[in-house]
């Protein structure tokens, strides 16, 4: 049996025999509900694994591993959206929740966009004053080399170039605030040059496709892709620029929003509302109980006709919006129904041997203004029928038009961090747009919308 035979069995073992030993500590703790353990048993079997087992446990870093799979295994056993984040994997955790990240502020991709070696990578899109945009980078420069190491070096197999999320590319080029990255470039023209990027904070962003939609009549659009740190801020900036150009009316795109920071929501909501409740908490510890209002100083425009689209992508903070601005009848929900995650998570940083970890879970459920939750029972059931806020006019999306959107939502990410940016004429249209658009300026009737 070779050794990576033998890991592949040690770490499981490894996790269960651990298992033991955290759950003798709860036990020990006089946590309420702890169970009860055989601490000399969990005791007696870590120690003959760790001393006998014939290809040994691993390094450190394999146990500290296996240790933290265990500990996510148990929570989530009880709660599915629980979780227990390792040291090494907090900072995307972090930058998950907050929007933001330390880097350069460029989209890049690869060349070819295709399977095989990858020698180069395309610079598609560059954050307006982000670090980058201030060394001069420009949208269509290449990187032939990060911080002179060649890129087929840093992903021989051209597979990591592509990866949506971490990859050693993305790990060349980002690092700590301060520090410098220096890329090898070539332009259009073909000429090379070496640039200095000194690496910053970087806002992914969250409000996304400002425009008007029927500028003679006013109807404007937003999407607001998620809820971080920075969203109601850059919501408020954006209906600020529309009001500008004679915005009367507005359609708020919350389709995919799988939620995010729960404040941001409640911010959010604030702008179109006058007070009053925008959530109730409802815990089983009184101390995760909680009502979140309104606060009417911080009202944006609490008369403004809003149509709001919504699909089963639409989740968590998502629906609380959604939710409030339904019981106020302040909008009309257009689209089809939301997910149901009507359940509120506690984040929590707790230090470990092996440094700062997270522990992920959820403390309390949501209610509408009008004390509904419309939670999936059970949480990853996809056949509740009362899950999830059913819109006030339902449009379907065409299956054939899904993918369609998908990309017009990836376009306007594009276009936002390069305003050259041209997006593909592929001829679709978005029904659930134009539906609520006809809405807005009253060429169609719902009995939820009176414009």
């Amino acid at each position: 049996m070779s050794r990576r035979q033998f890991l592949a069995l040690l770490l499981p073992l490894l996790a269960v025999i651990t298992g033991f030993v955290v759950l003798w500590a709860l036990e020990r703790s006089g946590v309420p509900g702890a169970p009860a353990w055989d601490a000399d048993f969990a005791r007696y079997v870590r120690d003959r694994i760790g001393q006998e087992y014939v290809a040994g446990t691993g390094s450190r870093r394999q146990q500290q591993a296996a240790y933290f799979r265990m500990l996510d295994a148990y929570v989530k056993s009880f709660d599915g959206y629980a979780a227990i984040v390792p040291p090494w994997e907090v900072e995307k955790q972090r930058e998950e929740s907050s929007g933001r990240y330390t880097g350069i502020g460029v989209r890049i991709e690869p060349i070819p966009p295709k399977a095989g070696p990858v020698e180069s990578v395309r610079i598609a899109g560059v954050k307006p004053s982000g670090p980058a945009a201030t060394a001069g980078v420009a949208v269509g420069d290449r990187i032939v080399a990060v911080d002179g190491r060649p890129i087929g070096e840093i992903v021989p197999d051209g597979l990591a170039a592509r990866a949506a999320g971490d990859s050693p590319l993305q790990r060349a080029i980002r690092g700590i605030e301060g520090t410098a990255v220096v890329l090898r470039l070539v332009a259009a023209d073909g000429t090379e040059r070496d640039t200095r990027v000194v690496r910053a904070e970087v806002d992914h962003g969250s409000v996304f496709g400002t425009r008007f939609l029927d500028p003679a009549k006013g109807v404007g659009y937003v999407r607001v892709a998620g809820f971080d740190s920075s969203t109601s801020k850059d919501l408020r900036a954006a209906l600020d620029g529309l009001a500008k150009e004679g915005l009367r009316a507005l359609v708020l795109d919350l389709r995919g929003n799988h939620g995010g920071l729960l404040d941001q929501a409640v911010a959010v909501a604030n702008l179109f509302l006058e007070g009053g409740v925008v959530v109730k908490q409802r815990g089983r510890v009184e101390r995760f109980t909680a009502v979140h209002r309104a606060d009417p100083k911080e009202t944006w425009n609490a008369s403004l006709p809003l149509a709001v689209l919504v699909d089963a992508g639409s989740a968590s903070a998502s629906e609380v919006l959604a939710g409030a601005l339904r019981d106020y009848r302040r909008a009309v929900l257009v689209g089809e129904r939301t997910w149901g995650k009507f359940l509120v998570q506690l984040v929590e940083e707790i230090p470990t041997e092996a440094g700062i970890a997270i522990f992920k879970r959820t403390t309390s459920i949501y209610e509408t203004p009008l004390g509904t939750s419309y939670q999936r029972t059970p949480p990853d059931n996809p056949d509740d029928p009362l899950a999830g806020i059913p819109p006030d006019l339902f449009v379907r999306m065409p299956d054939e038009d899904r993918e369609d959107l998908g990309d017009a939502f990836e376009e306007e990410i594009y276009a936002d961090w390069d305003p050259a940016y041209v997006p593909a004429g592929r001829g679709f249209v978005d029904v659930q747009i134009e539906a609520a658009k006809t809405l807005l300026l009253g060429e169609a009737c719902c009995p939820a919308f009176v414009p």
